[in-house]
């Protein structure tokens, strides 16, 4: 078990251009062949891919939560929780006897993480096990049995990943931008959590969690394979279906964070162990939008995306060619959004040759260039109708080569139910043909220009003995770690 910190670009998870739903009794087909949707009566979603190439089959359940729900008080104990839930239940009352069952399922992988806005279970069976599979999954995560002392134990665990993680240098540079973006509610973005939450831990904190997440409304059940749709839905009805519903709750939770990290931009050096000494890597965060309260936006980052993705970009062409950066080569430099419900980020990293050459007025100069080159991009790509036709076919395309694997499949149905939701995609072409220079200049100014981003530069220990008083002279501060 393991706890990641991720986001989905939605750019490469929207095949949903072949997942435009029709009316069905139990079922909603999808023009996509062999992708369906059904929803319980209690509220519980399922997701069906068919693939017949081999005789397995993925169960994947995911609950809306993890660290976006936390207080200071309650960090840490999504991913706590997700430990507990291998640790017995009703059905197989030990550790060992749940080892022992997902064996004889012959299982093939399985795991679980906790994310920002998600905790999930999965593995992968042997399809005449699909069954048995079902009803495994369905003890483990409505009847976990929260045993007092194989908590302590679990905690020990859990603390001992946690520690582990955040010992390595890039999640602790992740950590430390993710704080500085979403200040004024740390918690929401720390997965791992507090050692003291951990520590103090109780049973009956763990039962409220149960009782407030992990209901059918708040779940979702993602399975893939050589399965036929029917098929699954009448197993997981006949299974999960008298699963009671219960108040949804996110009804009170909705919290948007502030769309300026700080009152001016915040920039910051750090001493890197795995920057190469030819190399400084500048990474510039803005606050993005928010799919639960920015809609129409998130289209418009989608876009903008693609944009700067096209061969010859303004963007890129004038970084690339600049002799001021020496960019190394295209591979170094990027523009993309992050897609989230509550935790949108758009990120801009870039890497520069010379790093002992003006690093700190470099990094700035870029980080002041990048909204004209924004702005000058969007106005030579769409141009007129054969430009703005040629980005969607890129689009288009990324989509088709993306969405090839039944693994795939899976991996972007999901996304797109945890960073938005289930019928956001529905008309997502559709919604990002409507999207107008317009709304690109909007957005550039109101994430961009109005953005105040965050901006880490990474430096090599030698380097950084060389520069990090310059770096302090224009007024940058030093990453302790």
């Amino acid at each position: 078990m393991s706890f990641t910190v991720f986001s989905v670009k939605k750019w490469f998870i929207s095949s949903l251009l072949f997942f435009i739903l029709i009316s069905g009794i139990h079922a909603q087909k999808t023009q996509f062949e062999g992708v369906f949707r059904y929803r319980l009566d209690n509220g519980l979603e399922l997701f069906v891919v068919e693939d017949h190439t081999n005789p397995l089959v993925t169960i994947d359940v995911s609950v809306r939560c993890g660290s976006i729900a936390q207080t200071k008080q309650t960090a840490g104990l999504f991913h706590l929780f997700e430990h507990m839930i291998f640790n017995g239940n009703e059905l197989y009352d030990s550790t060992e006897k749940m080892e022992n069952a997902l064996n004889k399922l012959g299982v093939y992988d399985y795991n679980a993480y906790t994310g920002f806005e998600s905790l999930s279970y999965f593995f992968t069976i042997p399809v005449k096990k699909l069954e048995e599979g079902l009803v495994f999954l369905n003890y483990a995560i409505r009847t976990p049995l929260l045993d007092k002392d194989r908590l302590e134990l679990e905690k020990k665990i859990v603390l001992a990943e946690v520690e582990g993680r955040a010992s390595t240098e890039g999640q602790f540079l992740y950590q430390f931008v993710q704080n500085h973006l979403f200040s004024e509610n740390k918690w929401a973005v720390d997965v791992g959590g507090s050692k003291d939450v951990i520590l103090n831990a109780t049973v009956s904190q763990l039962k409220d969690i149960q009782n407030q997440f992990f209901i059918p409304n708040n779940c979702a059940l993602f399975i893939g394979g050589d399965v036929k749709a029917e098929e699954v839905y009448e197993l997981v009805n006949q299974i999960y279906g008298d699963w009671p519903k219960s108040e949804d709750p996110w009804s009170k939770k909705k919290i948007q964070f502030k769309r300026r990290p700080g009152s001016k931009t915040q920039y910051f050096v750090f001493k890197s162990e795995y920057t190469p000494k030819e190399l400084m890597y500048v990474n510039v965060f803005y606050r993005g939008p928010d799919s639960e309260y920015d809609l129409k936006d998130t289209y418009t980052a989608d876009f903008l995306s693609t944009v700067l993705k096209q061969q010859g970009s303004i963007y890129t062409k004038h970084f690339m060619t600049s002799l001021y950066y020496e960019i190394p080569s295209s591979e170094y430099l990027d523009f993309y959004y992050l897609s989230s419900k509550r935790l949108g980020v758009i990120h801009a990293p870039a890497a520069f040759r010379s790093p002992n050459y003006m690093p700190a007025k470099r990094t700035k100069k870029f980080v002041s260039e990048i909204e004209n080159q924004l702005i000058l991009s969007v106005e030579a790509a769409v141009s007129d109708e054969a430009s703005v036709k040629a980005i969607m076919k890129t689009f288009e395309n990324n989509i088709l080569f993306e969405g090839e694997t039944l693994e795939s499949q899976l991996k972007y149905i999901k996304g797109w139910w945890e960073t938005a939701d289930s019928d956001y995609y529905f008309s997502y072409v559709e919604n990002l043909n409507k999207v107008t220079k317009q709304d690109l200049k909007s957005y550039i100014n109101k994430y961009i220009h109005n953005g105040r981003p965050v901006v880490v530069v990474s430096l090599n220990p030698e380097v950084f003995k060389d520069c990090v008083n310059e770096y302090k002279r224009n007024g940058f501060k030093v990453i302790e770690k």
